[in-house]
C-alpha cells in the first residue's frame, strides 16, 4: 500500500503540479518504478526490453491475423459484426481515443519532464512520429465518410499499443539517446527522411482517394483507383510501413526498428484481410495483378 500511494503521489505530481520548471527526472522515475517489471539492470536495457516486447507483440499479432484470415472473421470496421453493435464505437471516436496516446504521451515527456536528450536532430526525429499521429488523431477522424464503427475490444487493444509505443520513441528521443547536429548529414538520415516523407504523401494520397469514393452520406464500398491502389489493395497501408520504415532508417535505433517491423506485421496481416475482402466482394471485377501490400511481390 505504501509503495502503491507512493507511485500515486509522484506521478500525480509529475502530471497535475506545473509551475514553468520541468519536475520529473524521467530516467531516475523509470529506474525507480518500471526496471523490474521489464528486468531492466540500467537505461540500456530498459529500452532495450520494451523494444523486445513491441517485436514480440509484432509476432504474436501476425500469427493471430494471418490465422484470422482463414478461420475467423475479425472483428475491426468492415469486419464488425453488427450483432455486437452496443459494444462498438463510431469510427471517427474510435480512431480518435485509439491514436491519441501517440501524441499525447510524447508531449507530456516533453512538458512535464527534464527531457535531457531534446535537441535540433531529437526534435526532428521526434517531429516525423508526432506528425503522423497529429493528422491520424486530430484531423483524419472527422474526415471520415461512412465508415463502419469498431468494437471496443479493438479500440482499448489500439490505444494500449499506443500508449505503449507513444512512451517508448517518446522517452528514446527525449531522455535516453541525444543525437548530435552531425546526424543531420549522415546519408542514413538524410535517405530516412526522404522515405518518410514518400511514405508519409502515399498514405494521405490514399486516404483521399478512400474518402472519395464516397459521397457524403453514401455507404457501401467500391474498388479503389488511382496512386498506388493501381498496384496494391491496402496503399494507405504500404504509404504508412514506407513511411516507419523511413523513420527507422533516420533514427538508426532498435525502438525505432521495432516499430517498423511491428507495423510490417500488424499492417501486412490486415492489407491481405483487405485484399480477400475486396476478391469475395467483387470477384471478377476486382484487377487480378493486383497485389495486397507489396507491389509486385505480396
Amino acid at each position: 500500500m505504501q509503495r502503491t500511494a507512493s507511485l500515486v503521489l509522484e506521478v500525480s505530481t509529475a502530471v497535475v503540479v506545473y509551475t514553468g520548471k520541468k519536475m520529473v527526472n524521467i530516467e531516475l522515475f523509470a529506474r525507480k518504478y518500471f526496471y523490474d517489471i521489464v528486468w531492466a539492470a540500467n537505461d540500456d536495457g530498459f529500452v532495450r526490453n520494451l523494444s523486445f516486447i513491441l517485436l514480440a507483440e509484432a509476432a504474436i499479432i501476425a500469427c493471430g491475423e494471418l490465422m484470422r484470415v482463414k478461420v475467423a472473421k475479425a472483428v475491426y470496421g468492415r469486419y464488425s459484426d453488427s450483432g455486437a453493435k452496443k459494444w462498438s464505437m463510431s469510427a471517427a471516436k474510435s480512431w480518435f481515443i485509439q491514436e491519441i496516446p501517440s501524441l499525447l504521451v510524447p508531449l507530456s515527456l516533453i512538458v512535464w519532464t527534464d527531457a535531457p536528450a531534446l535537441n535540433v536532430t531529437n526534435w526532428l526525429l521526434l517531429g516525423l512520429f508526432m506528425f503522423h499521429y497529429t493528422h491520424r488523431s486530430l484531423l483524419y477522424p472527422f474526415l471520415i465518410r461512412g465508415g463502419k464503427p469498431s468494437h471496443i475490444q479493438v479500440v482499448f487493444s489500439s490505444f494500449a499499443f499506443c500508449m505503449f509505443n507513444g512512451f517508448l520513441q517518446g522517452y528514446f528521443l527525449t531522455s535516453h539517446q541525444p543525437y548530435t547536429k552531425d546526424w543531420l548529414a549522415q546519408p542514413n538520415f538524410i535517405l530516412g527522411v526522404v522515405i518518410y516523407c514518400v511514405g508519409a504523401f502515399i498514405n494521405l494520397q490514399s486516404h483521399h482517394i478512400l474518402r472519395s469514393l464516397r459521397k457524403p452520406g453514401e455507404s457501401g464500398y467500391k474498388i479503389p483507383k488511382g496512386g498506388m491502389f493501381e498496384y496494391v489493395s491496402a496503399a494507405n497501408y504500404f504509404g504508412e510501413v514506407v513511411e516507419w520504415g523511413g523513420y527507422a532508417l533516420a533514427s538508426w535505433s532498435l525502438p525505432a526498428l521495432a516499430f517498423f517491423l511491428h507495423s510490417v506485421c500488424f499492417l501486412g496481416s490486415r492489407s491481405i484481410h483487405h485484399h480477400k475482402f475486396y476478391q469475395d466482394k467483387f470477384k471478377g471485377e476486382y484487377p487480378r495483378r493486383r497485389k495486397a501490400f507489396i507491389p509486385y511481390l505480396l
